[in-house]
């Protein structure tokens, strides 16, 4: 009971480290202790297998509507914080450890006794029931939004790390018989040690380096915009957040040192199609980014842990045969660890009501795992073979031919000694060389000794001989690749046309302007939206937007004569009033509205004016601020912007903001985005407005 209780309180302290901090709340907490505690359980069970997935429903309308639609929406992380899994591992080896120590002391650790494998197999279903009671345990509900924890995959992956690693350790005593009869056995069992000893040593390393090297980032400096950086107002330290991601951050530092590039991969399916886009960060942006430093300190890192999985190797097995196993089962743990640190996010909404809808996000990052393969293969093996000379080079003794052990008499064949002689003498166990005789077995004559100062020579050369190697051939593919993608990146821009993909939401207004914006804090110092003057006027004055599209985003065009950049999956929507287009994503919760008004007999300050009158008196529009009201200039027409913030009927605090102007025929256009305050952001709402925009063309 008592080894089960180690690795279960690794957990437990660990959760409640992530649950102190508020992370940025005020003192009117909608998540109080009691339910941090519950989520930060939910998250740390992910070390063992379990799964992070959030649910709820909202229900949302459009205002001045009596229409609803309910939208059921899932958000599943997959991230291990691999820290909290060697703590846990950790646990389970103190508590095997201590659990041996007493069964020996009870006499029950004995060669060939399976006592040990019967109390592994107790304190790991001990330790899987407390698993599964701890995320049982960590899965709350808060405003209607249900968090799960994957308790079933917990229980699996705790049950199988316990069962082995307790095992193992418990088990060692009464396996020694076993093992002593099979060369086999003990040739995998020497190699499987040195390769974990070499792991260990490579993951603190590369951990450390990587640690030294995040925590120089702006965002740990607290003088930033990153919600937590400021421990004095109980957020959540970043620094707590690295060392929970430590190993994670490790891998990922020794894969781009092999050659390996970080890749993340965000995909959106919806009823408009599929879209997917891929970012990588190798060795070649590291040195854009910061230096070149920085790539030969990568460079450094991965020859560095190469060499240590091959040295390790090399001084806990004899054989070269066992030392090559070594290196490669420690390569194989580091790539299976690699597999686990990435981070995943799926994402799945189902809108029922107007007409009905589906759409579903993905998000991966991590290591490339076939670059990694391939590097880690040629770092690895040039490692093995540098070590291999310098040990064979080490060596100034020639062979010893086999003999008896020292001490013993040599075996005699049978009735060699005559009738009634002793039997032959057997060696038990297996030879060990180092107890042959050396004198007066076909003894070899002494070879001079080398001079140490040769030895110094050799590690000079093999290690620049290996940088070379390993980092050259790195260094080439990894240019190549680079070439060859800016080369498609190219062709691409040649042949297609960009939009700003930005992502956003909204919510109706039912006014003459579009929609409005969501905003964590309205700021006084948004931009004004005015784009630069790149009007095109023919026949009816059109204008046109000659941005790009950005990343993200996709061109919608409407019948009323207009287009424009809106997010990736944003379709057109129903509009109470005929002289509004709206655009909305799956939820409708956040979403562009377009108002044409032909032959305004006004200017666009004077009816965002009036607009601005009704709002005030608006019941569905409680709590009416403006941020601005001002005269501006759009592509070359006279303009105004109208941003503003209120309470709409369901409660949900909004901002919006409205972009009009006159084109030269008198049509006035209005373009508004809506979104929650809550999750308003610069780096969202502003951006995806300004995108829409910068994009703005009317049409024939």
């Amino acid at each position: 009971m008592q080894a089960a209780l180690w690795p279960l309180a690794a957990l437990l302290l660990s959760a409640l480290a992530c649950a102190v901090p508020k992370y940025g709340q005020d003192d009117e907490d909608f998540v109080g202790f009691a339910d941090r505690l519950r989520i930060a359980l939910a998250v740390v069970v992910q070390a063992v297998g379990g799964r992070l997935e959030f649910s709820g429903s909202e229900e949302s309308g459009f205002d001045g509507s009596s229409t609803e639609a309910v939208t059921d929406g899932t958000f599943a992380v997959h991230l291990v914080p691999l820290t909290v899994t060697a703590l846990f591992i950790g646990g389970l080896v103190v508590g095997a450890r201590i659990l041996r120590n007493r069964l020996r002391l009870r006499g029950q650790s004995l060669p060939g006794s399976t006592a040990g494998l019967e109390a592994a197999v107790r304190v790991a279903l001990l330790t899987a029931l407390g698993v599964l009671v701890l995320a049982l345990f960590g899965q709350p509900e808060i405003q209607r939004v249900e968090i799960s924890s994957g308790p079933l995959l917990a229980l699996l992956g705790a049950l199988a790390l316990s069962l082995g690693i307790c095992g193992a350790v418990l088990q060692r005593d009464g396996a020694a018989p076993w093992l002593a009869g099979r060369p086999g056995a003990q040739f995998f069992t020497r190699a499987l040690g040195a390769s974990l000893r070499a792991l260990g040593i490579v993951l603190v390393l590369s951990s450390v380096t990587a640690y030294l090297s995040v925590t120089q980032i702006d965002a740990f400096s607290g003088e930033n915009d990153v919600p937590g950086s400021d421990v004095s107002d109980d957020r959540v330290s970043p620094y707590l957040v690295a060392l929970l991601l430590l190993p994670n951050f490790g891998l990922h530092a020794l894969g781009l040192g092999w050659g390996a590039p970080l890749e993340s991969e965000a995909g959106r399916g919806s009823r408009y199609g599929d879209n997917y886009e891929t970012e990588s960060f190798g060795l070649s942006k590291l040195g854009d980014l910061v230096n070149s430093g920085a790539v030969v300190g990568a460079l450094a890192l991965g020859l560095v842990c190469a060499l240590v999985i091959a040295l390790v190797g090399a001084r806990r097995c004899a054989r070269r045969g066992e030392q090559i196993l070594a290196a490669g089962l420690s390569f194989g743990f580091i790539l299976l660890l690699a597999a686990f640190s990435g981070l995943g996010v799926d994402t799945s909404t189902e809108r029922r009501g107007l007409g009905g809808e589906t759409s579903s996000g993905s998000f991966d990052a991590g290591v490339s795992m076939p670059d990694l393969l391939l590097f880690g293969l040629l770092w690895v093996a040039g490692a093995v073979l540098v070590a291999a000379v310098f040990t064979a080079r080490g060596s100034g003794a020639p062979p010893v031919p086999p003999g008896p052990p020292a001490g013993q008499t040599p075996p005699v064949p049978p009735g060699a000694a005559g009738p009634g002689a002793p039997a032959a003498y057997a060696v038990p166990g297996p030879y060990d060389p180092s107890a042959a005789p050396t004198q007066g077995v076909l003894a070899a004559p002494p070879v001079p000794a080398r001079p140490r100062g040769g030895r110094t020579g050799v590690w000079a050369v093999t290690l620049a001989v290996a940088l070379l190697v390993g980092g050259g051939t790195t260094a080439g593919i990894v240019v190549w690749q680079d070439n060859r993608s800016t080369s498609d990146e190219a062709d691409k821009g040649d042949s297609s046309t960009g939009a700003d993909k930005g992502a956003t939401g909204s919510e109706g207004d039912g006014e003459n302007g579009p929609a409005a914006s969501r905003t964590d804090e309205p700021t006084q110092d948004l931009p004004t939206g005015t784009a630069q003057p790149s009007e095109e006027e023919s026949g009816g004055g059109e204008t046109a937007g000659d941005a790009a599209v950005p990343p993200g985003s996709e061109r919608v065009t409407d019948p009323k004569g207009f287009s424009f950049a809106a997010p990736e999956g944003w379709g057109s929507s129903v509009s109470d009033n005929p002289t509004q287009s709206m655009f909305a994503g799956a939820s409708e919760a956040e979403h562009f509205q377009v108002g044409v008004i032909p032959d305004a007999g006004y200017t666009s300050y004077e009816n965002l004016t009036k607009m601005e009158e009704f709002a005030e008196k608006d019941p569905d529009k409680s709590d009416y601020r403006r941020i601005r009201l001002e005269d501006n200039t759009f592509q070359g027409r006279a303009g105004a912007v109208w941003e503003y913030t209120y309470t709409d009927k369901s409660d949900r605090r909004i901002h919006a903001i409205n972009q009009s102007y006159v084109t030269a025929d008198g049509t006035e256009y209005a373009i508004q985005l809506s979104w929650r305050a809550t999750v308003w952001s610069t780096a969202h709402g502003t951006r995806t407005h300004q995108a829409a925009l910068d994009t703005w063309q009317t049409t024939d």
